[in-house]
């Protein structure tokens, strides 16, 4: 079951295209069939033709997963099935059942060919593979406590979160073009904690690994705070979905809610972006109680300013500053600096209805079950630090961001847009049981 992924990616595009008039041209019919052969449909032989018995395979699968069948199969259909292969890959054969996949002549020779193929090709980047990790190896500190690149009141009132993924695969303290620097890597191999892998029943959705303020020291209001994070993104680094940086999420009476601000990766259609997105127009929110649970409902005006495409930022170490106050009327204020260029000023409430807000850094991915095989992603992570003012954080060039100041809005993004967000408003419309208002 393990293999089931791979197996499926190498049925390639010489295995014919659906007939059946309702389905879409690019849809690969095989692929599906194996994917709900193998977990019991029973959608036939995998021949690559869309029949009576793949239709029922398929009604039957999106029965029990929630899903809506409208007589029309296409490219989001099939990679909702083939999230299932994700399923059996993260959490292993025993707690997914199997069954028996039988292919026909023509499309068991395909698949023969073509993980020849795939052999030599694995062979050949894992050599490249183990290249990099050599070259890592070489840059290992020897002391591996992350407390090496903290800063300020940043040296204490911080863990792993925890729902990371293991630390063994993804953390590790090293010396990184001239500093000593925190390696974070996620890789879809790792799997991720189950609510963060698994969304409305289907699971490769999201993972992890961040280490961040506890909420005990997280950041009290209407004091001035303020927050450097240095990091380092390799060439070539994407994110087809999200994948966000660092954090700062509201704390509500014990109670987490958020993101209130973000700084994140994102294609948002044009290739991937740098980009910052806030909550500070409006972020009106209850607790109600979901299946066994208690979680945040939000109705939320989500403001996303596009900083730049991502290549500009990679390559390179690149300084995050920022300046808040963070408060639930209209004296709040919040600034932030990149490479010392101003990139947005607010004034105006900063939240509505919190009472601390907490930092955390690393990498949290979503969406990867949107994309066939999402990029593995790493990040360096140096000079991390809050303190109470710009110099105490260790941020060299105070007097440039001091006389900026006054400059309010977003000079520094090429692009804003707003999106609605209505999770409350939802919720109480479905008969939601509301446990506490804000």
């Amino acid at each position: 079951m393990n293999k089931l992924l791979s197996t499926f990616t190498i049925l390639t595009l010489l295995i014919p295209h659906a007939s059946y008039a309702k389905v879409d041209k690019d849809v690969n019919v095989a692929r599906v069939q194996a994917i709900l052969a193998e977990l019991c449909y029973q959608p036939g032989i995998v021949d690559g033709a869309w029949g009576k018995k793949t239709e029922t395979a398929v009604k039957a699968f999106f029965a029990k997963h929630y899903r809506k069948y409208d007589g029309n199969f296409d490219a989001s259909d099939a990679n909702f099935i083939l999230s299932a292969g994700a399923s059996a890959k993260a959490f292993g054969s025993a707690s997914v059942k199997k069954c028996e996949v039988i292919y026909n002549a023509r499309v068991r020779d395909s698949l023969k060919n073509a993980k020849i193929k795939q052999i030599i090709q694995k062979v050949s980047k894992k050599q490249v593979d183990i290249s990099k990790t050599d070259q890592d190896e070489v840059s290992y500190l020897k002391n591996q406590n992350i407390q090496q690149i903290m800063y300020a009141d940043a040296r204490s009132g911080y863990k792993f979160v925890e729902r990371n993924v293991p630390k063994r695969d993804a953390f590790k303290m090293v010396q990184h073009e001239g500093f000593p620097a925190a390696r974070i890597q996620l890789s879809i191999d790792m799997g991720g904690a189950r609510d963060d892998w698994i969304r409305d029943g289907i699971s490769g959705y999201g993972q992890r690994f961040e280490y961040g303020q506890t909420k005990q020291r997280a950041h009290n209001f209407n004091k001035e705070i303020w927050t450097r994070i240095v990091f380092w993104l390799p060439e070539n680094t994407r994110s087809f979905e999200q994948t966000t940086l660092f954090d700062l999420k509201e704390i509500r009476n014990n109670q987490t809610f958020g993101p209130l601000l973000n700084l994140a990766i994102r294609d948002d259609g044009g290739g991937s972006i740098l980009k910052i997105k806030h909550n500070f127009e409006k972020n009106d929110c209850i607790i109600g109680r979901d299946g066994s649970g208690d979680n945040s409902f939000c109705d939320k005006t989500d403001v996303n300013l596009t900083i730049g495409p991502i290549k500009k930022y990679t390559g390179r170490w690149v300084e995050f500053s920022s300046r808040s106050i963070w408060s639930n009327k209209s004296d709040g204020a919040y600034d932030a600096w990149i490479d010392n260029k101003k990139i947005i000023g607010h004034r105006g409430n900063t939240s509505f209805g919190a009472d601390r807000i907490a930092f955390k850094f690393g990498l949290y991915r979503i969406g990867l079950n949107k994309s066939e095989n999402p990029d593995d992603v790493r990040i360096y992570f140096s000079k991390v630090g809050t303190a109470k003012s710009c110099k105490a954080v260790g941020i060299e060039n105070c007097d440039k961001l001091m006389k900026s100041l006054d400059v309010v809005g977003t000079p520094g993004a090429s692009r804003v847009f707003r999106t609605d967000v209505k999770q409350k408003t939802e919720f109480l419309e479905a008969g939601g049981l509301v446990l506490k208002k804000f």
